[in-house]
């Protein structure tokens, strides 16, 4: 019985996170749209930008979330602090689908967008470590990469729902007119139903086996103790917060202004991508596991994408689109065996009682430095230089940061965790 609600738990838990990164997802899926009737401009590169900036501003929340959040995880338990990210992630997303445009209350409606993508921030900064820690300290002996992989596999589907397969299917259905006007505002309203799987997840999810909630400031003591493990964790996020939203938000979002293909091929490409990382994320977390080295793994993964995303920027400057979209898809499968990975690796770098909170604020200054500001980097280089290949340095910078971390944390994959 107790077997079958931890069970039960669990699923919900994989079930909410992925719901979480729908609702993050859409703002980056209907970016294009949204530029125009939030940020309009005469040029649709200063609009995008303006988008973009918007988009990294949520990520400054990011390791705010994760500082109030992990305390919450660490001090009262998992299951409250995943509950209230959810919430604060439901609710304010919601809001997006009933905001009015510039033409209708002027700079209101950026300065609103602004709000609640930075709510948005502080509750996906306490979700997606938190998922982490959970399924990896629920997972049976043997099995952390398997279960903690979900967490990156819920990150993976959420962005396939909620980054192409609403926009694409809704781009089909609809006019472009209805499209544009009030088809985008719809995913973001049905938002609201996040919050009953919060409920569901607080009522079933099994709390962490550790009991040791002695250190009244979890913040402080990662700073006093965990300081150099958590800097090397910030350094890995730094090569996955580029990768991801250069391949899945970015790139996207420039074939289709740029004019080198339409919204269905550029949408195609990326859903592609992502829906093969699916799998290969799991089967990774089964290959750490099974070989009891992780860090082996993300290093290859590491190098794996650098060598994959040259001659995909290359092709992209030449206008070969099936080029691009094979080594896009390298890219991505590549990437993947960093997720597979990810999860159970981070977890098992801290001990149980800070674990929630280096986790989380680790992963999310990271992505706050270096994933957030991406797309806007990238918009911004792009216009600058006239040259899409310009975007190889940025994989280059979030690479040499992560292989020189790796370079400085054990690889805890056989030992039982730090208490």
């Amino acid at each position: 019985m107790a077997e079958g609600i931890a069970r039960k738990g669990i699923s919900i838990g994989i079930m909410a996170n992925t719901l979480e990164w729908v609702d993050y997802a859409l703002y980056g899926a209907f970016s294009a749209v949204m530029a125009p009737l939030f940020f309009p401009s005469s040029d649709a590169f200063a609009s995008q930008l303006a988008v973009f900036g918007v988009f990294a501003l949520g990520f400054v929340a990011r390791p705010v979330g994760g500082a109030i959040f992990g305390h919450i995880g660490d001090r009262v338990g998992r299951r409250n602090a995943l509950f209230f990210s959810i919430a604060l992630m439901a609710i304010p997303t919601a809001f997006i689908g009933l905001l009015p445009t510039y033409a209708q209350i002027g700079a209101w409606a950026p300065a609103l967008l602004t709000g609640i993508r930075i709510l948005q921030g502080l509750a996906i900064g306490g979700e997606h470590a938190g998922a982490m820690v959970s399924l990896v300290e629920n997972a049976p002996p043997g099995k952390r990469g398997q279960l903690g992989s979900w967490a990156e596999i819920g990150c993976l589907l959420g962005t396939l729902v909620g980054g192409q397969l609403c926009s694409a299917a809704l781009s089909a259905i609809l006019s472009t007119e209805a499209y544009t006007t009030w088809g985008w505002r719809v995913p973001f309203l049905l938002s609201i139903c996040l919050v009953y799987v919060g409920f569901q997840l607080k009522k079933h999810l099994e709390e962490s086996p550790s009991k040791k909630r002695s250190i009244h400031m979890p913040i402080v003591e990662v700073l006093k103790k965990h300081k150099k493990p958590a800097l090397w964790t910030m350094f890995i996020t730094f090569f996955s917060g580029i990768s991801f939203y250069s391949l899945l938000v970015f790139l996207p979002n420039y074939i289709v202004l740029s004019g080198k293909g339409s919204v269905s091929c550029a949408f195609f490409i990326t859903a592609m991508t992502n829906a093969c990382m699916v799998p290969t994320t799991f089967f990774a977390g089964w290959v750490t596991d099974y070989f009891r080295q992780r860090k082996r793994f993300l290093q290859i993964s590491v190098v794996g994408v650098l060598c994959a995303v040259c001659p995909m920027a290359v092709a992209l400057h030449t206008n070969h689109l099936f080029v691009y979209g094979i080594f896009h898809l390298m890219s991505g499968i590549f990437l993947s065996f960093y997720y597979g990975g990810r999860a159970a690796f981070f977890a098992e770098t801290f001990p149980a009682h800070v674990r929630y909170t280096a986790v989380s604020c680790a992963l999310g200054l990271g992505q706050a430095i270096a994933g957030g500001t991406a797309p806007f980097i990238s918009t911004y280089l792009v216009e600058l230089s006239g040259d899409i290949r310009i975007i190889i340095l940025q994989f280059a910078f979030g690479a040499a940061f992560a292989l020189y971390a790796f370079s400085k944390v054990q690889d805890r994959t056989a030992l039982p965790f730090q208490e």
